[in-house]
């Protein structure tokens, strides 16, 4: 067998696969500059992470402060939570409506006062 060139290994290096064996299992084979372990495969460094793995993100959006209902809201909502403990979508857009609220605001209440009523 005759010497590879430098170029001949890293191509050779790179068409390593894991279903074949790597062509670097003759020991002195390799003249490249990836370092191969005894198996032939190449070793790389481990990359370390410094520091909290978070730390590197994208701060957050800025959550949004709670939402405070006035009290005739609240007992309204009550009201209509002890006659019925689900809406139907409809009756949650009417209910949203002559309250002054969202739908989003009012889906949101009845799941939380069910999670406090069980």
């Amino acid at each position: 067998m005759q010497p590879s060139t430098n170029r001949d290994s890293v191509e050779m290096h790179i068409s390593h696969t894991h279903a074949l064996p790597p062509p670097c299992l003759i020991v002195g084979h390799c003249n490249c500059n990836i370092h191969c372990i005894a198996g032939g495969m190449p070793t790389f460094p481990i990359a370390r992470r410094i520091g909290h793995p978070y730390q590197n993100r994208t701060p957050p959006k800025r959550k949004k402060p709670r939402t405070s209902f006035t009290r005739i809201q609240v007992a309204e909502l009550e009201k209509r939570f002890h006659k019925q403990k689900y809406l139907a979508s409809a009756e949650r857009a009417a209910l949203a409506r002559g309250l002054k609220m969202t739908d989003a605001q009012v889906k949101t209440w009845f799941q939380n006062r069910r999670t406090k009523w069980r």
